[in-house]
C-alpha cells in the first residue's frame, strides 16, 4: 500500500544535509530486528488497516467497479500511470474514491505533474459528498499548511462521517489543542472510536493517554497494551511506544535492547520518533558503546523524516559540533524546523542563539529532555495520506 513519509515543508529552504556518514550501518542495524518485530512490521508494511469508510456513495456499475479495483490495485503497487486514466473516468462521473486518489496523485506528483489546486479541487469534490477518506486529505492539508482551525473542521467532518482515521486525528487535535481547547476526554472518545474500527492511530492515541495520564490515571500496563495493539493494526508509532516504555523501565525492567529494536522497527517504517530515540541512545550511551557520529546519523535520518524532536537535536549536533564540525547557519536551520512545528526545544535553542548571537562551547549545558516520550505527535508536516 502506498503510504505518505513525511517531509520537510518547503518554507525551510536550506541545504540539503549531506549523506549521511553511518547511513550504511544504519540500514544493516534495522535488517537485524528481531525475527517477531520482523514479522510484526512486515504485516504492517503489507496490510490494509480498517479506516471506516472506503466506498463512493455514488453507486458504480460493474465493469466500472471492475476498471476501479484493477486502478487501485496499480495504485498500490506504485503503477500509477495505468492508474491514472482510469481515476480520470471515473472522477469525471463523480466517483468519490477516484477522485480522491487521483487528488493524492496530483498533490504528491504521483505519475502526474504536481498541481496542488487541481488536487485541492478534486479532493473536494469528494468531500462534498461525505467521503471520509477526502475529508481527512483535506485535513491534512490544512494542518500542514498550519491552518488549524480548518484542519478541525476536516478531520471532524471525517469524524462525524465515520471515517476512523479521521476520528484518530480528530482526537490528537483535542489530545493536544490543535485548532480547538484541549479536551482529554473529548481525545479519548475519538480514539476510542477509532481503535473500535481497528485503527492502529486510535490505538496508539489510547496510549499516549495512558502512558502520559492525560484525563485518566496513569497506567503503563494500559499504555503498553495499547501500544501493542497499534502496531497489531499497522500503525509504526506504536513500536516507538513500545520502546520507550522499555527505555525508560515503566512498569517493565529497563531493557535497553527491546527498546532498541522496537526503534529500529519504528524507523524502518519511517517513523522519525523511532530514529531519533536511536539517536539519543548512542548519544547517552544507553545499552550501546556511545558514539557521536551514530547519535549524529540517526538525528539526520529522524529529521528527513520530518520528526520535530529529531530537528531540533540536530540542530544542537551543528551547534555544539558533536558527531559533526560546528554550523551555526545549518543549526538555526534545523531549530527553525523544530520550532515551525511547535516543538518547545527547537523554540527554546533558537531563542538561546539569537539571544546570545555566538557559539557555544562543547561543555555548554543542555536542556533537552530526550528521556520522556514526545507529546506533540501531529505534526505540520503530515500530509494527505
Amino acid at each position: 500500500m502506498v503510504t505518505w513519509r513525511p517531509t520537510l515543508s518547503c518554507q525551510f529552504n536550506f541545504q540539503p544535509l549531506a549523506l549521511l556518514p553511518y547511513r550504511s550501518n544504519i540500514w544493516g542495524e534495522m535488517k537485524q530486528t528481531n525475527s517477531v518485530l520482523a514479522a510484526i512490521l512486515i504485516s504492517f508494511l503489507t496490510g490494509v488497516c480498517a479506516r471506516g469508510q472506503t466506498h463512493s456513495p455514488i453507486p458504480l456499475t460493474a465493469m466500472q467497479q471492475a476498471a476501479q479495483a484493477t486502478a487501485v490495485r496499480d495504485f498500490d503497487h506504485g503503477n500509477f500511470a495505468a492508474a491514472l486514466p482510469i481515476f480520470m473516468k471515473l472522477a469525471a462521473v463523480g466517483d468519490a474514491r477516484s477522485e480522491t486518489d487521483l487528488g493524492r496523485m496530483y498533490y504528491h506528483g504521483w505519475g502526474v505533474a504536481a498541481d496542488q489546486d487541481q488536487a485541492f479541487e478534486l479532493l473536494s469534490q469528494a468531500a462534498a459528498q461525505h467521503y471520509g477518506r477526502a475529508e481527512d486529505a483535506l485535513g491534512g492539508i490544512y494542518q500542514y499548511h498550519a491552518i488549524d482551525d480548518k484542519a478541525y473542521y476536516w478531520y471532524s467532518r471525517a469524524a462525524q462521517d465515520g471515517y476512523a482515521l479521521g476520528e484518530a486525528h480528530l482526537g490528537v487535535m483535542y489530545r493536544y489543542g490543535i485548532g480547538v481547547a484541549i479536551d482529554y476526554s473529548q481525545a479519548r472518545h475519538w480514539d476510542e472510536a477509532a481503535a473500535a474500527q481497528g485503527d492502529g492511530v486510535g490505538y496508539n492515541g489510547l496510549g499516549d493517554i495512558y502512558y502520559s495520564g492525560l484525563g485518566v490515571p496513569q497506567d503503563d500496563t494500559k499504555a503498553l497494551a495499547y501500544y501493542r495493539l497499534a502496531v497489531a493494526h499497522g500503525d509504526a508509532e506504536g513500536f516507538s511506544g513500545i520502546g520507550y516504555i522499555y527505555l525508560n523501565g515503566r512498569g517493565v525492567p529497563h531493557d535497553y535492547m527491546t527498546a532498541k529494536q522496537n526503534f529500529l522497527a519504528a524507523g524502518r517504517a519511517g517513523c522519525g520518533c523511532g530514529e531519533n530515540a536511536i539517536g539519543y541512545m548512542y548519544e547517552s550511551g544507553l545499552g550501546v558503546s556511545p558514539d557521536e557520529k551514530a547519535a549524529f546519523a540517526w538525528y539526520g535520518l529522524a529529521a528527513r523524516d520530518g520528526d520535530a524532536q529529531g530537528e531540533s537535536n540536530l540542530g544542537q549536533m551543528y551547534q555544539y559540533g558533536r558527531g559533526t564540525t560546528v554550523d551555526i547557519r545549518q543549526a538555526v536551520n534545523w531549530f527553525q524546523a523544530a520550532a515551525a512545528q511547535g516543538n518547545a526545544d527547537g523554540e527554546s535553542n533558537l531563542a538561546d542563539l539569537y539571544r546570545t548571537g555566538r557559539v557555544w562551547n562543547r561543555t555548554t549545558p543542555r536542556r533537552r529532555n530526550y528521556i520522556n516520550k514526545p507529546r506533540h505527535r501531529m505534526t505540520r508536516t503530515r500530509r494527505p495520506s
